[in-house]
């Protein structure tokens, strides 16, 4: 379970405090399987000819962008350029007929 004293500075925490916090976030804490369940979802919007709304890529690169500045280093600036990307991509877009 969640602790108080997982708040502190890794530095000062015990080796299997931080290793539980890794173990959590590395797996069902971890943002890629919602990422990857998004993806599948644009992929298959997009294969049909259905427009993405715009506010999906605003919103996902506000976050990615926030998350950079925390924790530049990290896999989070690739995720600001894909979703730059996505953005560029939803703006080309055309309706379904």
């Amino acid at each position: 379970m969640w602790t108080w004293d997982h708040w502190g500075p890794p530095a000062d925490q015990r080796p299997g405090l931080i290793l539980s916090g890794f173990a959590f976030w590395s797996t069902i804490g971890s943002f890629a399987i919602p990422l990857i369940i998004l993806g599948l979802l644009l992929l298959w919007m997009t294969r049909r000819g259905i427009v993405v709304p715009r506010f999906v890529g605003l919103a996902l690169l506000g976050w990615g962008t926030v998350a950079t500045l925390i924790m530049l280093p990290s896999g989070f600036p690739l995720l600001v350029l894909v979703l730059i990307g996505l953005c560029l991509g939803v703006q080309r877009g055309t309706k379904a007929q």
